[in-house]
């Protein structure tokens, strides 16, 4: 309180909205607020007149003191304003006296607010914006004031999500990635799990660059890949990883040839890999086939053998480790084979017979259309033969054979097997018509000895004897070139010692062969003589009998001559006899025997002859009338025969 000229008159402090002055003297004053109560203004001076005896009441009215709080919401990194943030304002008693949001701008400003201590806390971030979690303490101390606030707030990372598959849509683990800026700083690493999901977080806006550093056991590492990583977004991506493939180049060869084979079944496993436990089949044909696989270790085994081979049981194995890589797997099968034992044989003796010519063509197997020709030997012959059917035929028959024309056919398999065929030949026979002929008559003659020797051909060295009869005879002949010749003459008959020839060369030919003899012929000489003076006589009566020869029982009978007489005789045997004496000599009885037996043997033959004595007794006896008597006697009788042969020369 003080006087009208400024004097401190008294001071004093309100209480409950009031202030007493007591024991004033009247009089003008001016009353002064030296002190407003906290959060109010000092109000303006007052006059006041003090009457005596009186209470003088005056107002003062105080003006609290009030301000605004504004809050500028900005990106803490650009420190560009941010719409949309929201904050709550709170008094000293916890109480929300206000709640603001930036514009576009980025400020929040509260209205008016009394003289007090605030609390200022963001409830609802930006979009994409972190929320800023913070108690920012703000007091309206100054009457009117604007308390400016700013906030900062970070904007909220984004992630990147990945799904590793494969191309099969496997989902891959252990696939290994770089994250990278845009300068090519690895900004984290991380690998996909079982699920095949590769997560980087809490990453912040931008653009990255994905790097697969390492692709799962099997498969390709896919191309970098730019993101682009956006605030509170969760940018997805799904990466396929390609399976490292290769190529199997397979074909079924013979594993003599190495010609392609087709026709076997062939199984391939993978035992370890992306297709673990899968297999596949495949025939093969006449040509290397390919396919097309994941990387991994594999497996192939022949199940069944193309037709005509052996099962290869042997389990091969390839792996496939990069991509593009080329395997080459041959699967080598030997052929079935069986052994043709096969010989050339005579129907009807059953040996082997050389010299046929047989060709023996596959007609169904491995050598289809495939043919050879060999040549019978005297042994059985052995062929190794793939499996398959057969025929043999014999294209030209061994020399003194029928041409056999029959097909035979035969079967080859299983492997070993063995296979044995006959190629039966009859031999090429023809007749041999053969006859002794007397060379004279033409007609047989029967006793010959003839021997028969096959000089060429089946029966080569072989050789055979008959006897000639009295009709043309028949052998039946092995084709072949043949001698025969006469090795003992009938008897009567000179030994033709000419070797004839012929010869067999087709079936039923008919040889006709005669052997011509000449009859054994000798000469006879014959002499009458007188058995004492060894005198030729003529005028006796002679027979001549054939007893044994070929003119057996043919007799001549001649009368000799004084010269002797001479006779061309056939072989064989001969007597000779007085049929009567000459005149004056004894009948003889003796027959001479002689045999004629070698061609142009000459014998000298005499019958001897006694003269009669005569006794003259006077008496007329007729002499004649005993000479019948003297025929018996000479025939009865034994009388001198001289004989000589002599060969003829010739």
């Amino acid at each position: 309180l003080k006087s009208t000229d400024g004097s401190k008159i008294a001071e004093t402090a309100s209480e409950n909205g009031k202030a007493v002055f007591n024991d004033i003297k009247p009089a003008d004053y001016i009353l002064e607020e030296t002190e407003a109560p906290t959060g109010y203004l000092i109000t303006n001076p007052v006059n006041v007149t003090v009457k005596p005896n009186k209470v003088s009441t005056v107002e003062m009215v105080d003006t609290q003191i009030k301000g605004k709080i504004q809050i500028l919401k900005i990106d803490g990194e650009t420190q560009k304003p941010l719409k949309g943030a929201e904050f709550e304002v709170k008094n000293a008693n916890g109480e929300r006296v206000a709640t603001i949001i930036s514009g576009d701008d980025g400020i929040a400003e509260t209205g008016v607010l009394p003289f007090a201590n605030y609390v200022i806390k963001e409830i609802k971030a930006p979009d994409k914006y972190t929320l800023d979690g913070k108690e920012y303490p703000v007091s309206i101390s100054k009457h009117m004031e604007t308390v400016k606030l700013t906030v900062a707030n970070t904007k909220k990372n984004g992630s990147i999500e990945i799904i590793k598959k494969g191309d099969d849509g496997k989902l891959l683990e252990g696939a290994e990635f770089n994250l990278e800026d845009t300068n090519g700083k690895v900004i984290a690493t991380q690998k996909s799990n079982k699920d095949g999901k590769v997560v980087f977080s809490d990453l912040k806006e931008g653009n990255y660059v994905l790097k697969e550093v390492k692709a799962p056991k099997g498969y390709n590492i896919v191309n970098p890949v730019n993101v682009e990583v956006k605030a509170d977004e969760v940018t997805k991506l799904d990466l396929t990883d390609k399976a490292t493939t290769g190529k199997l180049l397979i074909k079924k060869i013979d594993v003599a040839t190495g010609k392609e084979v087709p026709g076997a079944k062939i199984k391939i496993t993978c035992i370890e890999g992306l297709d673990k436990g899968k297999s596949f089949e495949f025939v093969s044909t006449d040509k290397e086939q390919e396919f097309t696989l994941k990387a991994g270790q594999y497996e192939f085994v022949e199940t069944q053998a193309p037709k005509g081979y052996e099962l290869n049981r042997e389990v091969g194995k390839f792996e496939i480790t990069k991509e593009g890589q080329v395997v080459k797997c041959d699967v080598k099968d030997k052929a079935t084979t069986g052994k043709l034992l096969i010989k050339k044989v005579d129907v009807a003796t059953g040996k082997e017979v050389p010299g046929a010519k047989i060709k023996i063509t596959c007609t169904e197997g491995l050598d289809k259309g495939k043919a050879f020709e060999f040549i019978s030997t005297d042994k059985e012959q052995e062929f190794t033969l793939k499996a398959g059917q057969y025929e043999f035929v014999e294209t030209q028959a061994p020399k003194g054979y029928e041409l056999n024309k029959e097909v035979g056919k035969f079967e080859i398999t299983k492997e070993g097997q063995v296979v044995k065929c006959d190629v039966k030949d009859k031999a090429t026979t023809g007749k041999l018509l053969i006859k002794k002929v007397d060379v004279a008559t033409g007609k047989e003659v029967p006793g010959a000895k003839i021997k028969v020797i096959c000089t060429e051909g089946l029966d080569k060295g072989k050789s055979f004897e008959f006897v000639s009869t009295d009709k043309e005879q028949e052998f039946t002949l092995k084709a072949g070139q043949y001698e025969y010749v006469e090795t003992q003459a009938p008897k009567g008959y000179e030994l033709n010692k000419e070797v004839g020839k012929f010869e067999i060369t087709k079936e039923g030919q008919i040889v006709k062969c005669d052997v011509k003899d000449s009859k054994t012929t000798g000469k006879l000489v014959f002499k009458k003589v007188d058995s004492k003076t060894g005198e030729v006589l003529d005028g006796a009566e002679i027979k001549l009998v054939c007893t044994e020869g070929l003119d057996k029982g043919k007799e001549i009978t001649f009368t000799s001559k004084k010269e002797g007489n001479e006779f061309d005789l056939l072989a064989g045997e001969y007597e000779i006899s007085e049929l009567k004496a000459p005149e004056g000599y004894e009948l003889t009885k003796e027959i001479k025997k002689f045999t004629v037996n070698k061609q142009g043997e000459v014998v000298n033959c005499t019958l001897d002859n006694t003269k009669f004595e005569i006794v003259k007794t006077g008496s007329n006896f007729d002499v004649n009338a005993l000479i019948p008597f003297g025929i018996i006697l000479v025939a009865g009788g034994l009388g001198a025969l001289i004989l000589s042969k002599k060969r003829k020369l010739s």
